[in-house]
């Protein structure tokens, strides 16, 4: 490969780098100890523009580990209920929210805020990342899933490995034949 093709070569690894790390929905949580085993836990849901308009999310918790779960509020437009984990039936409680009619829901490129619930954490461990789908409101078939993120500055999406080492071939390719002249010397 020539160095003339490299800029072509490195702009194709960009364009496979941006449609790996594109999700369609986000959902970032923080969490915050309330004292005793009570935590609050803040959501917003942000549609990246894979789907037309998100209207209805679930969001898991461990039947193990939460216990009380309760819905303090939901934004304008949005009805959320819960459902208690149940220890005798192996079976994880949900934070639901559905959004109360057409356009009430997420558009692409907007995030909704102000989900917040509160729950009892028995774990060892402070609570972690969150199981979430995203259903249809009509049928409430699974849309999407994922897992939730902790709200942060940036989030920068980390390349592939098979990308990483690709693009190290790249790199060091024109330099192929200095390295094969100094060990025939």
């Amino acid at each position: 490969m020539s160095i003339k093709k490299l800029p072509r070569v490195m702009a194709a690894l960009a364009a496979a780098m941006a449609l790996q790390s594109a999700e369609a929905v986000i959902v970032q949580h923080s969490l915050a100890f309330a004292g005793g085993n009570s935590w609050l836990a803040r959501f917003s849901i942000t549609n990246d523009g894979g789907m037309p308009e998100l209207a209805a999310l679930s969001i898991y918790v461990s039947w193990a580990e939460v216990h009380q779960l309760s819905v303090l509020t939901s934004p304008a437009g949005w009805d959320s209920l819960v459902l208690q984990p149940d220890a005798a039936l192996l079976s994880d409680g949900m934070f639901d929210t559905l959004a109360l009619g057409s356009g009430n829901g997420v558009l692409p490129g907007q995030t909704v805020s102000g989900f917040r619930i509160q729950f009892d954490w028995s774990g060892s461990l402070s609570p972690q990342d969150l199981r979430f789908t995203v259903n249809d409101p009509v049928t409430f078939s699974v849309l999407d899933s994922g897992v939730t993120v902790g709200a942060s500055p940036t989030m920068v999406p980390e390349p592939a490995t098979w990308l990483l080492f690709t693009g190290a071939l790249v790199a060091i390719w024109p330099f192929r034949r200095v390295l094969g002249q100094r060990r025939a010397q």
